[in-house]
């Protein structure tokens, strides 16, 4: 490694799942909604668009790129989206030693 460069440490890979407004389209509305929503809780993060399935149906989606040791953060975000966005669940990626475990944050009965 050239000794002009160094790596920094920011922590370990998270993504979050938010589904488009009743499984239909995401419009740029939407998008800066829920980028607000995640750049009020972190500094730095990457967003995807994507489409995808989701028990069965088609579903266009946001996926949140966030790099941070507090898995509390990421849940605490992703339970704001699901009550902003009036969602049943919202899909989170949380690392662990075999890779990354794939949960819903959903509403407490």
């Amino acid at each position: 490694m050239n000794s002009t460069h160094k790596l920094e440490d920011i922590g370990t890979m998270h993504y979050v799942y938010l589904g488009g407004p009743d499984g239909g389209q995401i419009d740029s509305e939407y998008e800066q909604a829920a980028m607000d929503e995640c750049s009020a809780l972190f500094p730095s993060f990457s967003v995807t668009r994507a489409t995808g399935m989701f028990r069965g149906k088609r579903e266009e989606t946001l996926i949140f790129h966030i790099a941070i040791s507090d898995t509390g953060k990421v849940l605490e975000l992703a339970n704001r989206l699901r009550e902003q966005f009036k969602q049943d669940g919202v899909g989170v990626i949380r690392p662990t030693p075999q890779g990354g475990f794939y949960s819903r944050v959903v509403r407490s009965t």
